[in-house]
This record gives C-alpha cells, sequence and structure tokens, in this order.
C-alpha cells in the first residue's frame, strides 16, 4: 500500500524536474549539449541531451535529505559517490567523447566501490531456492552484470519514449518492493525517481525537446544495477524477479549483441539493429514503439511482481515473460523484414 511519503516524494520529484527540465530548454545552456542526426539516430532535428543532471539532482536531494534525517552511513556515501560519478562520467562522455577504453575502466571503478559497499554475504533466492553464496563469490559476476547493467541502458537509448517508459515502470515497481518489505528509504528514493522520470518522459515524448545523454542512462542502469544487488543480497528478493524486471531490455541488448557477434560486426560501433530500432525503420512511429515496448514493460513488471509474492512461481514467471520476449523478437524481425505486412 502506498503511504503519503511515497506519493509525496513522486510528486515532488516530478514537479521539482519538471520545473527544471522547463529552465534548462527555456534559452541555450551550456549545460547541456546539442545531438545532431547522424546516419546511425532516429532523429531528424538537432535535440539537446543531458537531461540526465535533472534525475540526478532529484535523487540525490532526497537521498540527502533522507541520510539528514536518518543519519549518514558509509555505505551510503560511498553508493552516492559511485552513482553521481557515473553521472558525472556520462555528462563528460556527451560534452568531450571519451574513448571506448577510458570508459569502460572508469565504469568498472565507480561500480566496483558500489558493489563493494552493497553486497552482502546472505542467502540469495533463485526460483524457491535458498543458495548461500560468499561475497568473494559473487563480487566479480556481481560487477559484470552492473557494468552490463549501466551499458545496456545506454544501448537502448535511442527512441523518444522508450528508456523513458521503460524507467518509470521499474521505478515505481521497486518503490512497490522495497516498500512492501519495509524498507522505507529505498521505497521513497525509488518514488523520487519515477516522478523525476515522468517529467523527463513529458519532454522526451514525440516531438523530443531534450534526450537523457550518457549523463541520464549509464546512471540509470547504474541505480538499477544497484537496486538489483540490494534487493537480491540485503533484502531477500528473488534473483529472477529483477531479471524479469528488466528482462526487455536485457533481452533485446543481449539478442543485437549475439547477432552482431556472430555477423562479425564491431560490437562497440553504433547501429541500428535492436529489435525497437528496427521496428521504426520499417515505419512504426516513436510513440507506437514506445507504448508496444512499454505495455511490454508493464507485462514484465506483473511477472516480476508475482514472482516477488510468489517466489515458488518464480520458474513458471519466467518461462511466461521469455515466451513473451520471443515472441516479440520474432514478431518485429517479420515486420522489419516486411514492413508492409502486420
Amino acid at each position: 500500500m502506498l503511504k503519503l511519503a511515497d506519493m509525496v516524494a513522486f510528486l515532488f520529484g516530478f514537479i521539482c524536474s519538471a520545473g527544471a527540465f522547463w529552465v534548462l530548454l527555456k534559452r541555450p545552456t551550456p549545460l547541456l549539449v546539442l545531438d545532431v542526426p547522424t546516419a546511425r539516430g532516429l532523429h531528424q532535428t538537432d535535440v539537446p541531451r543531458g537531461g540526465g543532471i535533472v534525475i540526478t539532482a532529484a535523487v540525490s536531494f532526497f537521498a540527502i535529505w533522507i541520510a539528514l534525517r536518518t543519519g549518514f552511513d558509509w555505505a551510503g556515501v560511498i553508493s552516492g559517490i559511485g552513482l553521481v560519478g557515473i553521472s558525472v562520467l556520462g555528462y563528460l562522455d556527451d560534452h568531450y567523447h571519451l574513448a571506448v577504453k577510458t570508459r569502460l575502466a572508469a565504469q568498472f571503478l565507480l561500480m566496483g566501490l558500489v558493489v563493494l559497499v552493497t553486497l552482502d554475504s546472505a542467502v540469495w533466492r533463485f526460483f524457491g531456492y535458498e543458495v548461500n553464496l560468499p561475497t568473494y563469490v559473487v563480487f566479480v559476476p556481481a560487477l559484470v552484470i552492473l557494468v552490463w547493467m549501466v551499458n545496456l541502458f545506454n544501448f537502448m537509448d535511442g527512441a523518444d519514449g522508450l528508456v523513458g517508459f521503460q524507467s518509470l515502470v521499474a521505478a515505481l515497481t521497486l518503490g512497490y518492493w522495497f516498500g512492501g518489505a519495509g524498507i522505507t528509504e529505498l521505497a521513497i528514493l525509488n518514488f523520487s525517481l519515477a516522478g523525476s522520470v515522468g517529467a523527463f518522459l513529458w519532454f522526451n515524448w514525440t516531438p523530443a525537446r531534450i534526450f537523457l545523454g550518457d549523463s541520464g542512462s549509464l546512471t540509470l542502469g547504474a541505480w538499477f544495477g544497484c537496486m538489483g544487488i540490494i534487493g537480491v543480497t540485503q533484502v531477500g528478493l528473488p534473483f529472477e524477479a529483477f531479471l524479469v524486471l528488466f528482462g526487455f531490455f536485457v533481452f533485446d541488448a543481449s539478442l543485437t549483441l549475439m547477432r552482431r557477434l556472430f555477423q562479425g560486426k564491431p560490437l562497440s560501433e553504433p547501429h541500428r539493429d535492436h529489435l525497437y530500432q528496427r521496428l521504426i525503420l520499417a515505419g512504426w512511429s516513436h510513440p507506437q514503439v514506445a507504448l508496444l515496448t512499454g505495455f511490454i514493460g508493464l507485462l514484465m513488471a506483473i511477472c516480476a511482481s508475482l514472482i516477488v509474492k510468489t517466489p515458488s512461481w518464480g520458474l513458471w514467471c519466467v518461462v511466461v515473460a521469455g515466451s513473451v520476449l520471443v515472441l516479440f523478437a520474432i514478431w518485429a524481425s517479420a515486420i522489419a523484414k516486411a514492413p508492409n505486412r502486420l
């Protein structure tokens, strides 16, 4: 059940972020950089990018407010430094186009700090079973997964409204989960994030007036990955619930990466091979794709929440979610090959 603090966090995050976006877009500002259309992109006009700085600022405000009320702890401070550091890294990349090796090295360093203070030697829950996994066993896999989440959101940030819609659903779902588990602070932070992302979605809907930029997409990936680590190792939420919640992004990005790998294409080269990109190239509009993928995201959130509520259903929910994603991939590929056929 939603608490008053959760609703206030959402509304405050939405109103403050909407105001900040309005101010940023009112006149040119060095805080944003113009995203110029390229042969690899899907937009046709110059659009400022860097909206992620507003989202980072909004959630940081709530994090500091909570810390002032409940007290600072080193784990929270270091995690905050790592997450804000990712946002700064994205901001620098937006403005100065950092080398791939530099970005990856910084991501592993910053996310290594986050994993170090958030990972807990506890009982992990998989498909209704409990497994004892000490920190030294899962540190490296957790770090790789977290860095993958950081880049996954960046890969999927290529159509108006898509990342915003998915992030809104994910943040609301996480707020509900953590609230139900009695972790009030994380519930409030996720609802404030949902409000801020909702404001961004308003300005990012076609025709988009602002893009997230790396300062936003990298930070969202880092945030959700961090929530996964905390949820699984500290709160006891099932691992597969997070896998399903972010199932659409994980599936599309991983499938595209494997396809390019088998085709011998450079993995770091910009492209338009994602399923959502192929739909747009086949004639679908940005709003149509955002709504369709958003609906899939809602289905994933429902399946994931069923897992949290009844862990013994984990395998069946994963099968259902996976089937939906596979059917979507088959259908989207058919549309991409024959645009005139529904």
